[in-house]
């Protein structure tokens, strides 16, 4: 019964905010703008011509893998949190342990992901001669 409550407010929320949103002509061009200011700030270019799909797919994978990198340190920070705050139990310190291999496994899988497609951006950029940072 909760769930379905929650379902409920979910679809409600998803219908309900883009339609305020839209019926306010002024606020749809203001918050485009916004959009479009936020987007220049982090890097992507504004003007839909001069935007290249290899740019797109670079910055999208980046930012994944920022993301990703960033959920194994809190992994790895927490685990060493867990194991200093451990008090001397066997179960908890081999918990950290555990925790701690397995977010630097991670670490190590998402560093792998970055320079392979690291790789194959700058391969294709190179042979069709996009320029891809």
């Amino acid at each position: 019964m909760k769930l379905e409550r929650y379902k409920l407010i979910t679809v409600f929320l998803l219908l309900l905010v883009p339609s305020i949103v839209l019926a306010e002509g002024e606020a749809v061009s203001d918050a485009q703008q916004a959009l479009k200011d936020a987007a220049g700030f982090a890097g992507f270019s504004v003007d839909p011509a001069k935007t290249d799909i290899y740019q797109v797919a670079a910055n999208w994978i980046n930012g994944f893998l920022s993301v990703f990198m960033l959920f194994f340190v809190f992994l790895l920070v927490s685990a060493g949190f867990s194991w200093m705050t451990s008090g001397g139990n066997s179960e908890k310190v081999s918990s950290a342990k555990e925790t701690i291999k397995n977010a630097l496994i991670g670490m190590l899988v998402a560093f792998t992901a970055y320079i392979l497609s690291r790789y194959v951006l700058l391969a294709l950029a190179s042979t069709t001669g996009i320029n891809v940072t």
